[in-house]
């Protein structure tokens, strides 16, 4: 029967794991699995922002398109999760939104309510934005 190892990450850094990264741990665990550690060069990881600039919604009769910049590095981005949220703040619905796309459509909303947005983008750890401007559909 094989020993089992630990592999040990610092999560107050803001590095992301890349392909690389994990295909040299797989390797490390592949060469030795009696070791007790591996040791794995993480110079190359690829660094997830740490705040996102706040999404601007564009309202419409009974609906609203919220947009957003992709990060600079995105390279390790699973998606985003686009939260929109009503005056209380309330949620009202939350959308995954694929990685390459950087707008998200809501429909039925109530016109001349307000509604705010946060946009989550997804690493394997999060980075959300602060709330959008006021979004209120008009007819």
């Amino acid at each position: 029967m094989a020993d089992n190892f630990v592999l040990t990450f610092d999560t107050n850094t803001s590095t992301g794991v890349t392909s690389e990264f994990v295909t040299s741990v797989r390797e490390a665990a592949a060469a030795d699995v009696r070791r007790r550690s591996v040791n794995v060069d993480v110079s190359a990881a690829h660094t997830i922002p740490e705040t996102l600039d706040a999404p601007v919604g564009t309202p419409g009769d009974t609906v609203a398109d919220v947009d957003w910049t992709a990060p600079d590095d995105d390279s390790m981005l699973l998606g985003y999760l686009v939260t929109l949220f009503d005056a209380t703040p309330e949620v009202v619905e939350t959308q995954f939104i694929a990685a390459g796309t950087e707008t998200a459509t809501f429909t039925s909303l109530v016109n001349d309510d307000d509604y705010t947005a946060t946009v989550t983008a997804l690493y394997g750890v999060t980075t959300t934005s602060d709330a959008s401007e006021a979004i209120t559909p008009t007819a």
